[in-house]
């Protein structure tokens, strides 16, 4: 899974930062692997992965490129997700911006 893991990144890292004529940025930091163990756990997961770019100031909403929201709100609908990132939310999360 960890020579996966690193293929993965690295060809994903070279294109987002193709994509963004950006040379060398470090786009992942590290890999984690985790089962997902309840319905809980996966929503946490899920919006962790849809709210950690605007986190970190690399989007200002869900809809940005590489995002599957849009294709969970065609799939299950915007009400739906909104009650899951109300029902699970992610309890440290800071937006980048809330700094400044």
């Amino acid at each position: 899974m960890s020579k996966f893991m690193a293929e993965l990144n690295g060809a994903s890292a070279r294109e987002i930062n193709k994509a963004d004529s950006v040379i060398d940025r470090k786009i992942w930091w590290n890999f984690y692997d985790h089962i997902i163990r309840n319905e809980a756990d996966f929503f946490k997961h899920l919006n962790y992965l849809h709210q950690n770019p605007i986190k970190h100031g690399l989007t200002k909403d869900f809809s940005y490129k590489f995002s599957s929201y849009d294709a969970w709100i065609r799939r299950k609908g915007k009400e739906y997700l909104d009650d899951a990132f109300e029902k699970y939310p992610i309890v440290d999360f800071k937006s980048f911006n809330d700094d400044f």
